[in-house]
C-alpha cells in the first residue's frame, strides 16, 4: 500500500541549497522531509519558515547514521519516497545500498544543482 510519494533531502554540509530545491519540490506538489546532520538551536528551528508539506529533522551527529537507517527503512517498507537527495557523495553511495535513486545537492554560486538520477 503505498502512500503519498514525498522527497528526502539530507544535509550534512550547509543547506542553503536544500532550503531552495525543498521549495521547488513543494510547489510541484511533493511534501519534503528536509534531514539535518547535527543539532540546530531550537531558537533557529522556530524563525525558520515552514510551508505546508515541509518537515524539519535536525538530528545530533551521534546518532545521524542510526537515526538515517531506520528513517530510510521504513520508508522503503512504506514505499512513499519518490526522491532522495543528499549533499556528501558516501551518504550518497550509503542510500544507494537500500535500493533508493539517490540524486547529489551541490550548492552553487546561483544556489544548487542535482545530478542526474543514477
Amino acid at each position: 500500500m503505498a502512500g503519498i510519494k514525498k522527497a528526502a533531502l539530507i544535509s550534512e554540509a550547509g543547506w542553503k541549497g536544500v532550503r531552495e530545491l525543498s521549495l521547488s519540490l513543494l510547489k510541484s506538489g511533493f511534501p519534503v522531509d528536509i534531514i539535518i546532520k547535527g543539532s540546530v538551536d531550537k531558537e533557529v528551528l522556530e524563525i525558520i519558515t515552514r510551508p505546508e508539506g515541509l518537515r524539519i529533522r535536525a538530528i545530533p551527529k551521534i546518532f545521524f547514521k542510526p537515526w538515517l537507517f531506520f528513517y530510510l527503512l521504513l520508508h522503503k517498507i512504506a514505499n512513499d519516497l519518490k526522491m532522495i537527495a543528499v549533499s556528501k557523495e558516501d551518504t550518497k553511495n550509503w542510500v544507494k545500498r537500500f535500493g533508493f535513486e539517490t540524486q547529489l545537492l551541490t550548492e552553487t554560486a546561483k544556489g544548487y544543482e542535482v545530478t542526474a538520477w543514477k
